[in-house]
């Protein structure tokens, strides 16, 4: 209520003459308080009205809610005195009759989920001013509150506190309380980001639930910064970094992080896209150089009535028609593909020669949606732009099925650079993307012959083609297949030193449970396949410039 200047009152012939006086703007209804007759001002005429009012003698024009100057929902005597003594100035206003409406208390928090011996602390929207606040928890055997709001989780189940000002006003948070987990793990634990570029990293403890209270350590700051406490991750400069994180109670995990330099260019898999009506599929869009990376990128449509698209790329055929779905990096590097939604899946009926997977994309780094056993029967209605990859549908389900598994023999019979990418696809396949299996094939079917080195891609299309090459060509081939089903690979330059520093190469990739390296040059008898640095004594190399596989 806004208090305006009021005429002051005249004593005459002994009795108190009482002024027009502007009055009191109510916030809640635009009306001005104590204007009885709506004139636009209070003034005696006003309190007269209320008196006629009350007395059920009015007939002009009345505006009750005016009227009700002391706000309690009735229009009375009570009301009349008051108008008087305000036009009287023996009240500044009439906020003193005015309900006291108290500040809404709310909690920075409404849930919680916490482990046994975990701490967090409430805020809530009070000030020193707006008085004091205390917290109470209903079941102290679950979890305790202190006078500032810091909950202790003190054992299994669910309490509920509840926050009580001085003024009554009350909220309350739902807690609920895990044993202390017996496992953690993280929720990205081998992500690849560009320069510039942020995500989260949580600890996940006993499988898949969110932990609070794990702190977050980056062993390389200048090339990856973590926050402490929320675990925020921020790309600094081209290199490796791994995070660790300790829970609460002690137990570790790791985040292996590769940063790359910000893209420079981005596309999708396929520049078309068919789907079907009610297909619900994840787009990722990619970088074009090796050297580059983005973790996250954002998704919009130019006709959500056809497609429509969230945040992270999720992209569901709502009618039939076609769409663009355009994606932008972190950095504004944008790629848009068209999506053609159909009908029907068309009549073309294809069965599976081999068990495969049925994938979210046309590449091997896409997730299956189901495996398929061999024998099943599928209606195809697409392809990708390279021609080896099928749209399929099977059943409620929709997606990419490599061609081989659909009764092609070879995609590729003479290897070069630009034929490399389907022979390689077609060896993937074979070896059913096991790493094991792939790195076997590089090992024990490629002939040892001298050869210079080359470009990376020229070594390993000369690999797979004559099926011979020495380190540097099986190396090469190594590099290329892992990053082809999805792993971040590194060229490694060495030496072995039980053969007086001889000159040597290798393949260091960044798997689930950190980098891991790989040999496939018959040096000795043993194996180097996915181990560590431990199992690699009899190589040198420059640890300062490769990262760590512990």
């Amino acid at each position: 209520m806004i208090p305006i200047k009021k005429a002051a009152a005249v004593l005459l012939s002994g009795a108190m003459l009482l002024s027009a006086a502007p009055a009191v703007l109510a916030a809640e209804t635009g009306r001005l308080i104590g204007d009885a007759d709506t004139s636009g001002e209070v003034n005696t005429i006003d309190a007269t009205a209320v008196q006629r009012y009350v007395a059920e003698m009015q007939t002009e024009p009345f505006d009750t809610v005016a009227a009700d100057v002391n706000r309690d929902n009735a229009v009375d005597v009570n009301d009349v005195t008051i108008i008087q003594r305000y036009l009287a100035e023996y009240i500044p206003d009439f906020d003193a009759w005015a309900p006291v409406v108290p500040k809404e208390l709310t909690l920075s928090d409404t849930e919680l989920t916490l482990d046994i011996g975990e701490r967090f602390a409430l805020t809530t929207s009070y000030t020193e001013e707006d008085g004091t606040v205390s917290f109470a928890s209903d079941d102290p055997n679950v979890a305790v509150a202190d006078d500032n709001g810091e909950i202790t989780a003190t054992g299994a189940g669910t309490a509920v506190v509840t926050a009580t000002a001085s003024n009554g006003m009350t909220a309350a948070c739902t807690v609920t309380v895990w044993n202390a987990p017996q496992k953690l793990g993280v929720n990205l634990p081998a992500p690849s980001l560009g320069v510039g570029e942020t995500c989260t990293l949580h600890a996940l403890y006993d499988g898949s639930r969110v932990g609070f209270g794990a702190k977050f350590v980056s062993d390389n700051p200048a090339v990856l910064s973590a926050n402490p406490v929320t675990g925020e991750l921020v790309a600094k400069s081209v290199g490796y970094a791994t995070v660790t994180v300790t829970s609460y109670n002690g137990l570790t995990a790791k985040c292996y992080v590769s940063v790359k330099k910000a893209p420079s260019r981005v596309a999708f898999s396929n520049k078309t896209v068919n789907m079907l009506t009610g297909e619900s599929v994840q787009f990722y869009l990619h970088t074009l150089s090796r050297d580059e990376a983005l973790f996250h990128a954002s998704y919009t449509t130019d006709n959500e009535a056809v497609v429509s698209v969230t945040e992270g790329g999720m992209v569901t055929a709502n009618s039939v028609g076609t769409a663009t779905v355009t994606a932008t990096a972190y950095n504004g590097m944008t790629a848009s593909v068209q999506v053609n939604v159909l009908a029907s899946a068309g009549t073309v009926t294809k069965t599976t020669t081999s068990a495969v997977g049925l994938r979210r994309d046309s590449t091997w780094k896409a997730s299956n949606i189901v495996i398929l056993p061999k024998g099943t029967r599928v209606t195809a209605f697409g392809t990708s732009t390279d021609g080896r990859w099928i749209k399929a549908q099977y059943g409620e389900h929709c997606g990419w099925i490599y061609n081989k598994a659909l009764g092609v023999t070879t995609n590729c019979t003479t290897v070069t650079v630009s034929t490399l990418p389907a022979a390689a696809d077609d060896l993937i396949f074979d070896c059913n993307l096991n790493t094991k299996k792939i790195f076997d094939f590089v090992l024990h079917k490629l002939a040892y012959r001298s050869i210079n080195e080359q470009g990376l891609e020229e070594m390993a299309a000369y690999a797979l083609q004559y099926r011979r090459g020495a380190c540097y060509q099986r190396a090469a081939l190594m590099c290329y297949l892992l990053d082809r089903i999805g792993y971040d690979t590194i060229y490694v330059s060495g030496t072995v030193t039980i053969y007086g520093n001889t000159h040597h190469k290798w393949c260091l990739a960044k798997t689930a449970n950190g980098w891991r390296h790989f040999d496939p040059t018959p040096v000795t008898v043993t194996e180097y396949c996915n181990v560590t640095d431990k199992e690699m004594s009899i190589f040198a190399w420059d640890h300062t410039k490769y990262p760590a596989a512990q």
